[in-house]
Formats: structure tokens, sequence, C-alpha cells
């Protein structure tokens, strides 16, 4: 228990030091979310292949860096979200593709590798379940922290003139890591003093019915929070009023953010469990490897991407 505090301790203080960074630059905000997605792919990759379901473990976690080019060349030339959309996912084909031609070229290399997997279908079906697999863990997990780039970067697409001030960045991002970490933290607390009912027994055993609801709780009470501290700044509430925006829309997006991380923890579980490992990695003392604590996170990214998207 002291070096899963003591861990925790240290991963805060990094999240807390790369997101005052942003006074001084994004972009190391965005070298730290890069280098944290990297490794969450490698891990999801070493995961895969523990099912048997192999893929290119060069080819996936490149995904990264050539979506984040692909945002920064969309900033450059002043392009909005759409088309922004629209180079990632050009990127994330052309990657796919990459990722069934390299076996299929590299002969000798790709039949050592089927040897060694002791992979008994064809040649062909080889290179085509690297391209699948490849494909299917640029998307879980990696087109996922691609969006935390997008929300580091959200006042430089220009889609509202109230974000030009960038104060709505510090808010998403703030309600991303709150929710995140205050649903996991109420849910653990919650769950290990009231017990009860197991949630999904099958999926994740230690998960129960109580710290899902202590987590929801804990979800609202990091969209309030962030919401409080916020309306300090004069800024925030000029852009608050100006969108028609209030408590109860904070105590919304707690709600589904909560629900999210949620869901994306037990998605995170089924995939463990399909592997039979019980940590993605050991990277992390106390809590295994990088997957496992921002498995959650990157779904109330989502969430939280898609409030600012659809509704600013």
């Amino acid at each position: 228990m002291k070096t899963r505090v003591y861990t925790g301790a240290i991963i805060v203080l990094l999240v807390a030091t790369a997101f005052v960074s942003r006074l001084l630059t994004p972009y190391i905000f965005d070298a730290f979310i890069g280098a944290v997605a990297v490794v969450a792919v490698v891990e999801m990759t070493r995961t895969f292949e523990r099912m048997k379901k192999y893929c290119n473990i060069t080819v996936a976690p490149l995904f990264i860096p050539c979506a984040y080019l692909g945002i920064s060349l969309a900033i450059f030339f002043k392009l909005n979200l759409l088309w922004t959309a629209l180079i990632i996912l050009g990127v994330l084909l052309l990657l796919t593709i990459l990722a069934g031609v390299i076996p299929a070229i590299c002969v000798k290399n790709t039949r050592a590798q089927m040897t060694k997997y002791a992979y008994t279908k064809s040649y062909a079906r080889f290179c085509l379940d690297k391209s699948l697999y490849t494909f299917v863990i640029m998307l879980y997990p990696g087109a996922l922290f691609v969006v935390l780039f997008l929300i580091n970067r959200l006042s430089s697409f220009n889609y509202s003139p109230m974000i030009e001030t960038g104060m709505i960045e510090w808010a998403a991002l703030a309600l991303t890591f709150a929710i995140a970490m205050l649903t996991d933290t109420f849910a653990m607390l919650v769950g290990s003093i009231f017990h009860g009912p197991k949630l999904c027994p099958r999926i994740s055993p230690n998960k129960t019915i109580s710290g899902a609801i202590g987590g929801l709780f804990g979800g609202i009470f990091a969209s309030s929070l962030v919401f409080l501290i916020f309306m300090t700044q004069s800024g925030f509430v000029d852009m608050m009023s100006t969108l028609n925006f209030g408590y109860w829309h904070f105590m919304l997006i707690g709600v589904v953010g909560s629900i999210m991380d949620q869901v994306g923890d037990i998605l995170a579980s089924f995939v463990k469990r399909c592997a039979r490992i019980k940590d993605y990695g050991t990277l992390l003392p106390g809590h295994g490897g990088i997957m496992d604590r921002v498995d959650g996170l990157i779904f109330v990214a989502l969430i939280i991407f898609g409030f600012t998207f659809f509704i600013i």
C-alpha cells in the first residue's frame, strides 16, 4: 500500500507539473501526453500479442507522433477541426496499410515471426492480421490520446470567438484530469468501505456497485470543484456568461465523465482478462503500467472534447 501511495503522489506531482508548464508553453504538456501515449500503446501491443493477436509494435506507437505532426500542420495552416480530423484519419489509414505492407515485403523476418508464434494460418492472413490489430490499437488507446492533444490546442482552431483567450483549454484539461482522478479515488475508497454486490465479477472482481456509485459522486465533486476554482477568474466568468453555461452543465459533465471513466476502466479490465494478465506493465510500482492509470482518463477526455466541440 505504501508503494502505491508513493507512486500515486509522484504521478499527481508529474501531472501537476505538466499542467502548470502550460503557463510557459503548451508544448511541454504535448510532450508529456505524447510520452505517456507511446508507452501505453506499446503496452497494448504486448497485451495483444499475449492474446495471439499480432500487430506491428513499431508502426502502432508511430501513430502518436504522426498524428501530432498532422495536428501541428493543421494549426500552422489554420485549418478547422474537421480538416484536422481528416488528416488524423489519413494518418491512421496510411499506417494501417504500412503495418500490412512491411511484413509482406520483409518475407524472411515475417516467416521467422510466424515460426516463433507458431502461427498456423497463411502468410497473407498473418500480414492482414498485423494490419488489422495495429489499426485497432491505433484507435484504442492511440486515437483517444490524440484527443488530449486537441484539447490542449482548442483555441488554435478558433471555432468559437470565446476560446481565443485559451481559458477553455485550462478548464477542459482540469475537468479531464480531475474527473478521472477523483472518480477512481472515490470508487476505491467507497468500495473498500461498503463492499456489497460486485459490479462485473467476471471482468473485474474487485469492482463493486457501491464503488461505482462512489465514483459517480467523485466525478460530480470534481466538476463542482473545477467550476468553483475557475469562477474566481474573470475571463472564465465572462466566457460562461456569454455561452450561457452554468453549474448544472458542469455537474452533467461530471456525471457523464465519471460514467465513461468507469466504462473505460471496465473495458481495459476486459482486455486484461482476455490476455490473462493482472497489469498492463510494471512501470508504475503498485499501480501496474501506464494503461492501468489512464484507461478511464482517455475516455473522459473524449467526453470533454465532445462537450467543448458540440456545445460551445
